[in-house]
């Protein structure tokens, strides 16, 4: 079993603040920007994002259920995450999201890439 990694909590942009900013039922555009700017603050982004990537937690209460489908998490929202998840990134690749500074562009671009590839399967088939 790998050694467990430092809490990257305490340093995060959002520390000190509630979650509302990042779960909130009925999202606009205004509330993803609030959420996303704070994360683009973040010294820890890259951990953050790659704790959430990493698979399913045992989620306590249903709030944290509902938090993880829909909110705003490692600077992506939660269909943002999901595209990135259906990549399947290996434990080599979820090590670099966590060491990068801001992992986001290659992760979406790969996600981008991956829904391209089986468009094209679909269509040849």
């Amino acid at each position: 079993m790998a050694s467990k990694a430092p809490d990257w909590r305490p340093n995060a942009a959002c520390a000190d603040l509630g979650p509302e900013i990042f779960y909130r039922a009925g999202y606009t555009r205004d509330h993803l920007a609030e959420a996303e700017e704070v994360c683009n603050r973040c010294p820890v982004l890259g951990a953050c994002l790659a704790e959430e990537l990493n698979g399913p937690r045992i989620a306590r209460t249903i709030d944290e259920i509902v938090w993880e489908q829909h909110g705003f998490r490692g600077g992506l929202s939660a269909s943002q995450r999901r595209r990135i998840v259906d990549v399947g990134l290996n434990d080599s690749e979820i090590e670099w999201v966590a060491e990068s500074e801001d992992p986001r562009p290659m992760l979406i671009q790969m996600s981008k890439d991956l829904r391209h590839e089986k468009r094209r399967g679909l269509r040849r088939t």
